[in-house]
């Protein structure tokens, strides 16, 4: 069979999460349409009695504001040498900034490389003319939207042909490497960045303190922890109309993930500045 590592990388905000969520043809990583969504590198797995394809998502590159950011973008070129496929993930109406070129340094002596304009339904494709010098740098390239699924699967058939022969890296019905207290966290964090339209999502951070499965039952306590006195009230809203939105929201989710009744219990607390703190990020595993 064939087997291998893809990692996806680009700007923040470009659709990488949504692009490998299309790849599999179900929604496992979280999407929203905020910057700096993922901060993790994450893998998510599609197996066949063919091939295995794990999917690698990693945190967007972004302007260095706090030491998350550093230590995101860090993180996003570490160990390239592990991955058989590097997929350059590209928005076409901010297309090829110093952001794409530093992340074009960054990728390369690594081969094979693949070039996704995403996001193409957003443009007329006609007006979009890449100079020569680029368009050569990479070994595949590929117009793609996920909203109305264009070159989707174009990019599955390539990413399949250019895998070598290789062992089954992971059991055939394991979706993502991601933990439970991850998993519930990030589908959390997801709900916040959907449903707060301000600045506080930025500066959130799930903690799941406790989490208990149960034969038709999961039991979950998690800390939404925000970086200033201002954002706690809006977290919790007009008489708790925010939380309890996002509590509903998260534990839909959770029960159709998890195929069980959840209990969610939220609470907030205030961690400030934690985004500069390096003791809170190596805790909660951002370092």
């Amino acid at each position: 069979m064939k087997s291998g590592f893809v990692i996806f990388v680009g700007k923040t905000n470009v659709g990488k999460t949504s692009l490998i969520n299309c790849l599999l043809g179900e929604k496992i990583g979280i999407v929203s349409d905020k910057p700096q969504t993922t901060r993790f590198r994450t893998s998510f797995i599609e197996s066949t009695e063919e091939y295995q394809i794990i999917y690698v998502d990693s945190p967007g590159v972004h302007n260095v504001k706090n030491l998350l950011h550093e230590r995101l973008n860090k993180k996003i070129f570490d160990s390239l040498d592990s991955f058989e496929i590097i997929v350059h993930v590209v928005n076409p109406t901010t297309v090829f900034d110093d952001f794409d070129i530093e992340i074009q340094k960054k990728i390369f002596n690594k081969r094979p490389r693949y070039l996704v304009v995403n996001k193409i339904d957003l443009v007329d494709v006609s007006n979009l003319n890449f100079d020569k010098s680029i368009t050569s740098f990479y070994d595949r390239f590929f117009y793609t939207s996920t909203r109305k699924f264009i070159g989707i699967n174009d990019l599955k058939n390539a990413i399949i042909s250019d895998l070598s022969d290789g062992p089954m890296w992971y059991p055939k019905d394991m979706r993502t490497d991601m933990s439970k207290e991850m998993l519930v966290s990030e589908i959390i964090r997801e709900k916040v960045l959907n449903l707060v339209r301000q600045e506080v999502p930025h500066g959130v951070y799930v903690l799941i303190e406790k989490i208990n499965e149960k034969q038709n039952l999961i039991y979950i306590e998690a800390n939404i922890i925000v970086e200033k006195e201002s954002h706690k009230p809006i977290l919790i809203g007009h008489k708790g109309s925010m939380i309890k939105n996002i509590g509903i929201e998260s534990r839909l989710e959770i029960e159709k993930i998890f195929g069980k009744k959840c209990v969610l219990k939220l609470f907030v607390s205030i961690e400030k500045n934690w985004r500069n703190k390096d003791s809170f990020l190596r805790r909660v595993g951002l370092w």
